[in-house]
């Protein structure tokens, strides 16, 4: 009997012990539940966990609407809610991160393209309306991308803000 107390004191104190937060379940069936989910989780995470998670649900929804999942507020809600049911916290905001750099490096990368295309024109000589009108073009697909570069950079700051570096070697790779 002495021997077994101490074993059942120790699986009473395992068993009540809490799910890390970034380990927890997310419980989305209806956008009630995952209200509620987010109450209970409260505290649980960081603001900046919380703006990660925020940053994750729409980068899902996004690419719902990319993959013409559904259409309609309320299906490309139900279609998000979906893949992030059961899932833990962590995997979903790696999603998020993941989906959002895959987005603006890809729109990067055109814009990049655009620019290079548009810096190749000639405007035939005299013609200062159609040169101004490149020139402008020009100039507004830089601004976008350095506005998606910066873009870019904040979402890694926020990255490396919601997963300090002693937590982002148990999150492995997130599936879509």
């Amino acid at each position: 009997m002495r021997r077994t107390l101490p074993v059942l004191l120790v699986l009473l104190l395992v068993s009540c012990t809490r799910t890390a937060p970034l380990d927890e379940k997310i419980s989305a069936t209806t956008p009630m539940a995952l209200t509620m989910w987010r109450s209970s989780l409260g505290t649980g995470l960081t603001q900046a966990q919380w703006k990660a998670f925020d940053l994750a649900l729409q980068e899902i929804k996004n690419d719902v609407m990319f993959k013409n999942e559904a259409t309609g507020s309320e299906a490309i809600a139900e279609a998000m809610r979906a893949r992030i049911e059961g899932r833990p916290v962590r995997e979903i905001l790696t999603l998020g991160f993941t989906l959002k750099c895959a987005r603006l490096e890809y729109e990067q990368a055109e814009y990049e393209k655009m620019i290079s295309y548009n810096s190749n024109f000639r405007t035939r000589a005299g013609d200062t309306e159609a040169a101004l009108s490149l020139a402008a073009l020009i100039k507004r697909q830089h601004e976008r991308l350095k506005q998606i570069k910066a873009e870019l950079a904040q979402t890694r700051a926020l990255q490396e803000e919601a997963f300090p570096a002693a937590q982002t070697s148990s999150s492995a790779s997130a599936k879509p």
